[in-house]
């Protein structure tokens, strides 16, 4: 395991996100496969009162850790950025913009090209 060349950074935050991810994955796999048409009904109810099932069941709280992970984030970054006097909500905006609209825009195209 590499240490991260940060003096500011959080390493269990790794595999936090990692066991997050495999959390959403495992429960979205299973909960679409569960509502796929030819599914038995009688089979869903079954899965849904089983105890072993609640880890698939509860996976919606493992995306709460992203939001976590990311308010996080920004935080210490603000944090970071008020101890060196240099903090500009404009800059951080224009930042998220740049940042979040190309995936925004690719998502969008291909839902309205490929996905149909």
């Amino acid at each position: 395991m590499t240490k991260s060349k940060s003096k500011t950074a959080i390493n269990c935050l790794h595999g936090i996100r990692a066991l997050s991810v495999l959390w959403i994955v495992l429960g979205h796999r299973r909960f679409f496969h569960l509502f796929f048409p030819l599914t038995n009904a009688n089979e869903i109810n079954n899965w849904l009162e089983n105890v072993r099932t609640v880890i698939f069941q509860t996976d919606h709280l493992a995306v709460d850790t992203f939001f976590v992970i990311g308010a996080l984030l920004l935080t210490l970054s603000f944090f970071n950025d008020l101890e060196k006097e240099r903090v500009s909500l404009w800059k951080m905006y224009v930042k998220r913009y740049l940042r979040y609209t190309p995936v925004l825009a690719v998502l969008i195209l291909f839902h309205l090209t490929l996905f149909k």
